[in-house]
């Protein structure tokens, strides 16, 4: 016997051993829940078993706050859902072991249960919350967990986008009306000119905000006229290239007296602003091929009343050199590495003055927190704003000045490690955000507080699965990654899936740094094709007591089953795991075309392998080998077993007459662990036919698309086998 198809580019089959095999359940069950209507919403269906619960029937589920979360002090709520199949007869919340008064209770919800929920006052520190019910026909369960309260807070300063930032931060700053002495404007979407504004505005008392080149915003008119008095300064950076005379034009209406600074470059601008900044004994000296390590030099600039220089990477130009001259500073501070100002220029700049220091890290991130360390030997509160542009930064820059905290950077998505550990270090009890949800995710904010929160002992989450911002479409096993071992008695890993609990196991990792969630069975299914929050709180306690507080947020997106359709014939991902689909030319004469159906699975066509079939007459499915394979087709199981692939590598196929084409065949290669026999009944979607997708032991065709996660794949065709082939070589 042949399967009749060489797999994925194989000259022909070889030999294949027919397997009885072991028998699965059929039914393969999702962690997930189902869209209620048309609004996207989860609801978890009657009857889950969840931990701590006292009878099979009944349980109390979705904690709030979730189990090892990190909360505001003060007044806040505590609740839980209850499921039971009776009417609840009797509620107890305590909180540290004391019963809570107000405990409210809401109406039954479909499928959901009943909430209940008290008003709480959390003081700073770990708290232990214990819900208990009883149910009309004597059902008991209950569920205790800890949250953290934390009395350090945070506030975000935004607008709509980065001009209504600056607005935001201009109006924390000066809260009263005509309370400016002056104000800049810089160019918001060029750093150019921009870099040296903050010691400006800071020297004249007002703030820095930002405008278009060819016109003034409606927003930033609105906040001049608010903040500055009549016949106020408004301070240009940059000649009519960075901001048009449209601007100078727009400021003059306003009733405000417009001053241009400029130079014939960025550099020659800087050295026009530091020549109207009082005389000091410092200048701090950045590069001017980017923006990050001048931004991180302008909070400490402006607060000290220092000029900001620039320089080119390999050495001084000609307008910084000649403003030195003018200045005499007897001390230069450059900010940034040898990669962002060379040895030979501060070579240059000891010419200029008596003594030459270097404020560095490694990255731009670190760099911000060696001006933390060099400037603010114990700050109370920081600012954070984004590494990966400019403006949030260079508007807050003189808002931090004047609080005396310094500004830290980040990744829009992920707390940067320098930052996380300088948080941790100093232990701020405020963080002031500059950028709205886009420049700085909440969870990058959150993150940020924990840090802080945790202190500088607190163990480290090292990585793990699925990385925080990642989008999955499947609930394999999630894993928190740990430098150290975890006292397995404090420490909790929860999950919730758009703000309902996932049931499940946690156990700790191996050697005990970690813990990994292993989902339990379920009923339900999302909805495909639309994104669900999922998140995971974990509370990281090590054997010593100390506490660390992790949070991932990950986007679930369950892709619609139907992947193609070879007419009659509908396919279903052979796997919950998928990450591409790339089509290509099968081997079999009889193939058929598929039509591939919208999915939120990436999809494309191979390149052509030379054959006389259509484009897309089998799928190579990138799938996850930690997954199973499932049949993509309802029908009767004909053939299974192993062959030679390339006459040389063993490979486990299964062969499916489809249903909805009787004699046709739908094939499924490069698989092991073989679950079905000849004879068994298999539901596209739903029955395992197998452990998981096979690694070959060579590159495929598919593998220069794929993202090198070492994700093997599983190769789908449908076969009319009565189209004659032309034979191969065989083996």
């Amino acid at each position: 016997m042949t399967t009749g198809s060489a797999p994925c580019g194989a000259a022909a089959a070889g030999q294949i051993l027919q397997v009885g095999g072991r028998r699965r359940q059929n039914a393969v069950t999702v962690l997930l829940a189902v869209l209620v209507g048309a609004v996207a919403l989860l609801a978890l269906a009657a009857g889950p078993s969840l931990a701590g619960s006292e009878d099979p029937e009944a349980s109390v589920h979705t904690p709030w706050p979730a189990p090892g979360a990190l909360v505001p002090a003060g007044e806040g709520e505590l609740g839980a859902y209850l499921h039971t199949p009776a009417g609840v007869e009797s509620v107890a919340i305590t909180l540290g072991g004391e019963p809570a008064v107000d405990v409210r209770r809401g109406p039954p919800e479909p499928q959901r249960g009943t909430p209940v929920r008290v008003p709480v006052e959390l003081s700073p520190g770990t708290h232990e919350v214990r819900v208990a019910f009883t149910d009309a026909e004597g059902r008991a369960a209950s569920r205790t967990w800890e949250v953290t309260a934390t009395g350090r807070s945070h506030r975000r300063l935004a607008g709509d986008e980065r001009v209504g930032t600056a607005v935001a931060v201009a109006s924390d700053a000066f809260p009263e009306p005509a309370s400016a002495g002056a104000a800049v404007l810089a160019r918001a979407d060029d750093f150019a000119d921009a870099l040296t504004g903050a010691p400006l505005a800071a020297a004249v008392d007002g703030p820095l905000l930002l405008t278009g080149r060819d016109g003034l915003p409606d927003v930033t008119a609105s906040e001049l006229g608010r903040v500055l008095h009549d016949g106020a300064t408004v301070h240009l950076l940059g000649g009519p290239a960075a901001l048009g005379e449209e601007v100078v034009r727009a400021v003059a209406a306003l009733g405000f007296e417009p001053v241009r600074h400029a130079g014939a470059d960025r550099v020659a601008t800087a050295a026009e602003v530091a020549g109207v900044l009082p005389r000091t004994e410092e200048v701090l000296v950045a590069s001017a091929a980017d923006f990050p390590d001048a931004l991180a030099a302008s909070v400490p600039a402006a607060r000290d009343g220092l000029p900001v220089l620039l320089t080119e990477p390999d050495g001084l130009p000609e307008a910084t050199t000649r403003v030195l001259g003018d200045l005499k500073p007897s001390r230069a501070t450059v900010i940034g590495g040898p990669a962002a100002v060379s040895d030979a220029a501060l070579g240059q700049l000891a010419a200029s003055v008596d003594e030459v220091e270097r404020v560095a890290g490694p990255d731009r991130y670190a760099t911000a927190v060696a001006v933390l360390e060099a400037r603010y030997p114990d700050p109370s509160a920081v600012s954070l704003a984004s590494g990966a542009a400019f403006p949030d930064a260079l508007a807050g820059a003189p808002h931090a000045a004047a609080q005396g905290q310094p500004v830290l950077l980040t990744a829009p998505d992920e707390l940067s490690a320098p930052t996380a550990e300088a948080l941790r270090v100093h232990r701020p009890v405020r963080l002031d955000v500059y950028g709205g949800p886009a420049a700085i995710a909440e969870s990058v904010v959150d993150a940020g507080v924990a840090a802080a929160e945790d202190g500088p002992g607190a163990p480290r989450s090292t990585g793990g699965w699925p990385a925080s911002g990642a989008t999955v479409s499947s609930l394999a096993p999630m894993r928190v990654d740990t430098d150290r071992r975890l006292d397995p008695t404090r420490s909790s890993l929860h999950v919730e899936l758009s703000g309902f609990e996932v049931p499940g196991e946690v156990e700790l990792a191996a050697e005990g740094a970690g813990l990994v969630f292993r989902p339990a069975e379920s009923r339900l299914e999302p909805a495909p094709d639309t994104p669900h929050p999922l998140r995971l709180t974990a509370a990281l306690v090590d054997v010593e007591g100390r506490r660390t507080h992790h949070v991932v947020e990950l986007s679930y997106l369950r892709p619609d089953p139907h992947f193609a359709t070879a007419p009659p014939v509908e396919l279903l991902l052979p796997s919950r795991g998928v990450e591409m689909i790339g089509y290509h030319q099968a081997n079999h004469h009889g193939a058929q075309q598929q039509i591939p159906r919208g999915t939120a699975i990436p999809t494309l066509t191979l390149a052509s392998r030379g054959r006389e079939t259509g484009s897309r007459t089998a799928a190579d499915v990138v799938a996850d080998p930690a997954e199973e394979v499932l049949a993509p087709a309802t029908g009767t199981v004909v053939r299974g077993g192993t062959y030679l692939l390339y006459c040389a590598y063993t490979d486990e196929f299964v062969v499916i007459e489809p249903d909805a084409r009787p004699g046709w065949e739908v094939k499924v290669l490069h698989v092991h662990g073989l679950g079905v026999e000849v004879g068994d009944r298999v539901e596209a979607g739903r029955t395992v036919i197998a452990d998981g997708p096979r690694p070959l032991p060579f590159a495929s065709q598919v593998d220069a698309h794929s993202n090198d996660r070492d994700w093997p794949h599983v190769h789908v065709e449908v076969v009319d086998p009565s189209v004659p082939t032309p034979p191969g070589r065989g083996c």
